[in-house]
């Protein structure tokens, strides 16, 4: 049986840019999220070109991650408390599951 090799961080995906949240946390991800679509153009455009010898994993996270917003729900910055911000902006925050944001967001976009 094969060990499974961990990722470097040359074979890491970067966090997406922070999503700003400020205010009341009421109504959060609605608030984050309004106006803000999935592309669904472009996600069936991803599953197209999957195989393709040209269609390189840049080109997949990058139109993945413009395909689906919500991705960026990994990655938060407040204003209120510089040191969350800096924790969660570096991905360390803590999911319900116990692990960083940074973490979740590997699993996620490695799970596509």
């Amino acid at each position: 049986r094969r060990k499974r090799k961990h990722p470097t961080m040359k074979e890491q995906v970067k966090l997406p840019q922070p999503l700003r949240v400020t205010g009341s946390h009421e109504l959060l991800i609605s608030r984050l999220m309004e106006g803000k679509t999935t592309n669904w153009e472009l996600a069936k455009r991803c599953a197209e070109q999957i195989r393709s010898p040209e269609y390189t994993t840049r080109h997949f996270h990058d139109d993945i991650t413009h395909a689906f917003p919500e991705l960026r729900l990994y990655c938060l910055e407040t204003e209120e408390d510089l040191d969350v911000s800096k924790s969660i902006s570096a991905g360390m925050a803590s999911t319900s599951a116990g692990r960083s944001t940074f973490e979740e967001y590997q699993r996620t976009i490695g799970a596509m």
